[in-house]
């Protein structure tokens, strides 16, 4: 490209102005062209996954075949639990009716749990805290029908606690 010194007759300036123009324009179509070409070419896929830091996968082992008990207790389970609400709803007492209610619910976990192979599993989650509420329930209702039972209660398994505890102690520093 040509610099002007601003001597040139005007015809002359307006060519050299206009030539400028071309290159740019020659330029810029260049440009396009080779954009346009790498939008012709498509971006490989990002995995789906890739974000994922530990991606969940089913726990299914594909060597272990589901064991019988397990197969006859997915063909029988919707019965057997339709049959258990169905006695339940014969019964008059609302208490009968709530403890026939969880246990046909914690049954019907502890077979899932059997036949899965998951029974350790299950105790721990499911059968310890029923058994922790369970507890607090009998403490409630000895409260509300003998406050001394309650009180003599608490005050033994405090010094059942106490005595675990100081055993316990007293045995891991021999």
């Amino acid at each position: 490209m040509r610099h002007l010194s601003g001597q040139e007759p005007a015809p002359l300036r307006l060519a050299i102005l206009l030539q400028a123009q071309r290159e740019r324009l020659t330029l810029l179509e260049q440009e396009c062209a080779a954009v346009l070409q790498a939008l012709d070419v498509p971006v490989p896929p990002d995995h789906p996954h890739r974000h994922l830091a530990h991606r969940a996968l089913p726990d299914i082992d594909p060597l272990k075949s589901p064991s019988r008990l397990a197969h006859a207790w997915s063909m029988v389970s919707i019965s057997v639990l339709l049959l258990g609400m169905a006695a339940v709803v014969l019964s008059r007492s609302a208490l009968v009716w709530l403890g026939a209610i969880a246990a046909l619910i914690v049954g019907a976990l502890l077979l899932e749990a059997l036949a899965r192979g998951r029974l350790a599993r299950f105790a721990r989650t499911t059968v310890v805290p029923l058994l922790v509420l369970a507890g607090l329930a009998v403490v409630v209702a000895v409260f509300t029908l003998n406050w001394r039972y309650g009180v003599a209660g608490m005050l033994t398994t405090a010094a059942v606690a106490l005595l675990v505890g100081n055993l316990r102690d007293f045995l891991s520093k021999r």
